[in-house]
């Protein structure tokens, strides 16, 4: 093999290998990109999310022993008088609380 053909085909192999790390650190710089919106994404919906800390009739601190599920969500109530008031428009009182931000708790599954 002559000097000058094996000076082509050095330069052809790091040509491979630099075409070849050039793609893996798209690759991976891709990637971590993709990791730090998802991060962002979760984080932006926590911030935005609230649990409900006020009774959705009176607007006073809720009462955790005090609840009604509704359509898979617990709602909370600073007292017994507001869950009627809900029982007669839950709706309303859901639609309230979702407009304001909060994210209502899922009803637990039920024991067997």
């Amino acid at each position: 093999m002559e000097l000058t053909e094996r000076g082509t085909e050095m330069k052809t192999q790091w040509l491979w290998v630099g075409s070849l790390s050039l793609a893996l650190l798209v690759v991976v710089g891709c990637k971590k990109k993709e990791k730090a919106e998802q991060a962002e994404q979760a984080e932006k919906t926590a911030v935005s999310a609230k649990v409900q800390t006020t009774c959705p009739h009176m607007g006073e601190k809720i009462d955790k022993s005090i609840y009604v599920d509704h359509e898979g969500k617990r709602v909370y109530f600073c007292c017994k008088m507001c869950v009627a008031k809900f029982k007669a428009d839950p709706g309303k009182y859901v639609k309230k609380l979702e407009d304001e931000g909060v994210e209502l708790e899922k009803t637990p599954p039920a024991q067997p």
